[in-house]
């Protein structure tokens, strides 16, 4: 009961449609993961590349490829670095829906954010 007998019945009749709701929101919440909207499509992916590798430029594929459409991805250095030792061009760009092209420096990983749909 909601206060009284008219705002129970009101609430009833009107705030409870069946079927209204919209879709459930996804995720997989791991290093490389990804979180997906259940309404609009939307995609956010996140990980971590190049860990291991020598400097240079690798292609590597997303936690989940993009059913759609990728939009953009950024990266850059996954580990703190010092004061002298900013020269790092880590950077990232999407190949295809799939894929994501990253560069690495100083053999430290790159740590990428993607959107897309």
């Amino acid at each position: 009961m909601w206060g009284n007998q008219w705002l129970d019945a009101y609430l009833e009749k009107t705030f409870q449609p069946k079927g209204a709701y919209g879709k459930p929101n996804t995720a997989k919440r791991e290093v490389n993961g990804w979180w997906k909207c259940g309404d609009t499509g939307l995609i956010i992916q996140w990980a971590r590349y190049g860990k291991d590798k020598r400097e240079g430029t690798y292609d590597f594929p997303l936690p989940m490829k993009f059913p759609s459409a990728g939009l953009f991805c950024i990266g850059y250095v996954a580990s703190a670095i010092n004061f002298h030792a900013d020269r790092q061009s880590q950077s990232a760009h999407l190949v295809d829906n799939g894929i994501v092209r990253v560069t690495v420096d100083n053999s430290l990983e790159t740590v990428v954010l993607a959107i897309g749909f």
